[in-house]
C-alpha cells in the first residue's frame, strides 16, 4: 500500500513537470490532454483529471 502511494505520487510529480513544458513535437502542438491519452490508451477526461489532480497536489506542496 506504501509502495503504492508513493509511486503515484511520483507519477503525479511528473505529470506536472511534463505538461509545465511545450508538447512534444511528435503530436503537432496536441494538448497534452490528448497526448497523455494517446500514450496511456485512457480517455482524453481522464488524462484532464490527471492533470488537474497533479496540478493541484504541486500547488498544495
Amino acid at each position: 500500500d506504501a509502495l503504492e502511494k508513493l509511486l503515484a505520487a511520483k507519477q503525479r510529480q511528473l505529470l506536472v513537470r511534463m505538461v509545465a513544458g511545450p508538447p512534444p513535437v511528435e503530436f503537432a502542438g496536441a494538448p497534452w490532454a490528448k497526448v497523455l491519452a494517446r500514450r496511456l490508451r485512457i480517455s482524453e477526461g481522464e488524462a484532464q483529471r490527471r492533470i488537474a489532480e497533479a496540478g493541484a497536489e504541486a500547488g498544495a506542496a
